[in-house]
């Protein structure tokens, strides 16, 4: 198997090397939909044990325990912005350039 991250480089910032806009964006979401103290999830009467019922414990085994959604935000908007102004600057040397 080869490893995706070698094809694929990510856009990271120096704050955390290890994040791209992916990474923030499944984060944003996951806590706007798990997170703000949610109540246990329902589970079915047919089962017996039901791991994923308290968001806490999916947080912990996604390594999301200290995400602060605002925080994703920004970088999401930070990078929305990021590209912006590059393609607004690569358009305008190309239409320069002709």
């Amino acid at each position: 198997m080869t490893n995706c991250q070698s094809h694929y480089p990510s856009i990271a910032l120096p704050l955390h090397p290890k994040k791209n806009v992916i990474q923030y964006g499944f984060e944003g979401m996951m806590v706007s939909v798990y997170g703000y103290g949610r109540d246990p999830l329902p589970c079915p009467l047919t089962d017996t044990y039901c791991h994923y019922r308290y968001p806490q414990i999916l947080f912990q085994e996604m390594s999301m325990d200290e995400t602060k959604y605002t925080f994703d935000i920004c970088m999401l908007c930070l990078f929305v912005v990021t590209f912006f102004i590059l393609s607004y600057i690569g358009l305008k040397r190309k239409v320069n350039s002709t």
